[in-house]
């Protein structure tokens, strides 16, 4: 019993000091600095996730980004989830709609 409380502690330990040496390495990073005059905000946030598959898929190709840093904060962010569940809702309820159109067809025939 005295081995696997030993074993359980170091296990804790050696888990702690790993996310410790995360927070520190993660405290000394920088973002890029601000290149545009005003950031863009809760219109181009909602523009950014309608687009966001379609960046992404870029985004392997060229060094372009899916999301725009630097932003105008919580209103860009907002839009941006806007956008992309609006385009991801869409594509949901367009497939649940041809599921019922299937169901009904088989139901019919």
């Amino acid at each position: 019993m005295k081995r696997r409380s030993w074993f359980k502690r170091q296990s804790l330990i050696s888990f702690l000091m790993v996310i410790g040496i995360a927070l520190v390495v993660a405290s000394c990073a920088t973002q890029p600095g601000s290149q545009n005059a005003t950031p863009p905000g809760f219109f181009s946030g909602l523009l950014h996730g309608f687009l966001m598959p379609f960046s992404f898929i870029g985004s392997f190709v060229t060094d372009g980004r899916i999301y725009a840093y630097p932003n105008s904060g919580r209103s860009y962010d907002f839009g941006y989830l806007i956008g992309a569940f609006y385009l991801f809702g869409e594509i949901g309820y367009r497939l649940a709609l041809n599921e019922v159109a299937r169901e009904r067809e088989r139901g019919e025939s």
